[in-house]
């Protein structure tokens, strides 16, 4: 929904700056804060705090902020009256007109950016985080694919949802088929309290309980305390860590770049279905979740994921790459094939062997919603369970630490990156469209798959010796040093092991 409500008020274009400009500074400051708070407070009430954030925020953009948008907001048409006539074409600023309407339908960009936050911060790093620290290694590894089924089965719920609900609006008015949309919001904010009272319930009657032996091993050091700086620089030192924000990164700025090139691509497919540019990226998007639920809820109860112990973790985390090489493939050629058509101006590679008409726009939609199911298929099914089953095997004085860096920054450096790139190349190419610089994107992109594959095997090698040692997983500092590593350092508390 929260693409829809940008594609359907802003420019597809909207989603790169919002990304960049606003999402980026606030996901390195709050991950920043989360550090320096982890040094005073437990990291339960960190998460609590963040939660009551969440749920409190969303009920007010549900009752305050979006039905009284039109009231709060400049004129709906300053940004397009600014840019009419194409005026800023002639100074080669005419890319910037996305970024002002980021402004001109604030309501939708603040939407857009709380959705974006709740989902890595609660989603993908406190609950996670919260998760790990319940179980051991081997547990997590039988625990994390049954969380994603259920994750799945939201989302398969939630995209069924919205199907039912926009057939159920399509008969309403405007005013009406708004105020459905707002109670989506407020609904949200209720299920987040749910969440922090599931949360309180856990912590105070079930995980009081004993789940595993205890064991009395050897003293370790003191765990080291790191602030957010230090944490960039621990990046800088270790070769493990380094690969890990690598991929993590190289997965995110591939992910942004394939659907922005699909994403702006929808506002002709509507006109050409004569429909409302929300409504039917909206129609596409159900039909996604669908099918990325389905897909990941059948993966995971195959025996696929336990092809990490079967077979070897490399089986599974080599899938990320190759998957995202198909999404590029069947992705960026549409994009440069149809650019020239539905734009009514030349190619920057090999124009003549680009579209005479507009015939395969809606196929580009199509396999463009195909190839973004795949990235997602692969992150639930393959790359969260490949980069968790590495995150499990880090010394526990340094896993919170490391997630926060790899998952927390890099995630959002990687949205980021892909969306400057973005920015750039329009602003170079003095455009709106970002199929324009196709053949530069499918260059990168093919570039970022062969390093990513190089990294997947030096990953696997330290993942195996894990295994084989039984240890912590070598940190491999690039300056080798007397405590180069984290795996001679025995826990000193009661360690966690299966039954």
């Amino acid at each position: 929904m929260k693409d829809s409500a940008v594609l359907g008020k802003q420019h597809p274009t909207s989603i790169m700056f919002l990304k960049f400009f606003i999402i980026l500074p606030l996901s390195v400051i709050s991950v920043g804060l989360i550090q320096k708070y982890l040094e005073k407070y437990p990291f339960t009430v960190i998460f609590n705090f963040m939660l009551i954030f969440f749920a409190v925020s969303f009920i007010i953009l549900g009752i305050v902020i979006l039905p009284f948008s039109s009231y709060i907001q400049v004129g709906k048409f300053w940004a397009r009256d600014l840019f009419a006539d194409d005026k800023f074409k002639a100074c080669g600023l005419d890319f910037l007109f996305a970024f002002a309407l980021v402004f001109n339908e604030w309501t939708s960009s603040l939407l857009y950016v709380l959705s974006e936050m709740f989902g890595s911060l609660i989603l993908s790093y406190f609950f996670m985080t919260f998760a790990n620290s319940l179980t051991t290694p081997d547990q997590s590894g039988r625990f994390v694919p049954l969380f994603y089924i259920f994750a799945n089965i939201a989302l398969f719920s939630s995209g069924l949802l919205c199907k039912c609900v926009d057939g159920f609006r399509s008969g309403m008015s405007y005013e009406e088929s708004e105020k459905i949309f707002n109670i989506f919001f407020v609904i949200s904010g209720i299920l987040t309290f749910t969440i922090f009272g599931l949360k309180w319930y856990l912590e105070k009657y079930v995980t009081i309980k004993k789940l595993f032996i205890e064991k009395q091993v050897k003293e370790k050091k003191k765990k080291v305390k790191s602030t957010f700086s230090e944490g960039l620089i621990e990046m800088s030192k270790s070769r493990l860590l380094f690969f890990i924000s690598l991929i993590t990164l190289f997965y995110a700025a591939s992910t942004n770049i394939i659907e922005s090139s699909y994403k702006a691509a929808l506002t002709y497919g509507a006109d050409i279905k004569d429909e409302a540019k929300g409504e039917y990226a909206r129609n596409l998007n159900s039909w996604e979740q669908i099918a990325v639920a389905l897909a990941v809820i059948v993966i995971l109860l195959t025996p696929f994921p336990k092809l990490i112990k079967t077979k070897g973790w490399v089986y599974v985390a080599m899938v990320s790459p190759l998957l995202t090489l198909f999404s590029t493939l069947g992705t960026l050629i549409l994009a440069w094939y149809n650019y020239p058509i539905t734009n009514k101006e030349s190619s920057i590679f090999l124009d003549r062997f680009t579209a005479k008409d507009n015939s395969k726009v809606v196929l580009e939609n199509i396999i463009g919603i195909i190839s973004v199911a795949l990235m997602k298929i692969h992150k639930y099914a393959a790359f969260d369970i490949t980069k968790e089953a590495l995150a499990m095997r880090i010394d526990e004085s340094k896993r919170a630490q490391y997630k926060s860096i790899f998952d927390g920054i890099f995630g959002k450096l990687g949205k980021s990156i892909g969306s400057i790139y973005a920015i750039v190349m329009l602003g170079i190419l003095n455009g709106r469209d970002i199929r324009k610089a196709a053949p530069i994107s499918f260059v990168i992109l093919v570039f970022f798959c062969i390093v990513w594959i190089y990294a997947v095997k030096y990953l696997d090698r330290k993942y195996n010796e894990s295994i084989q040692k039984n240890t912590p997983i070598d940190i491999d500092l690039f300056t080798k040093g007397k405590n180069q590593n984290l795996m001679v350092e025995t826990p000193s508390k009661s360690v966690k092991t299966d039954f």
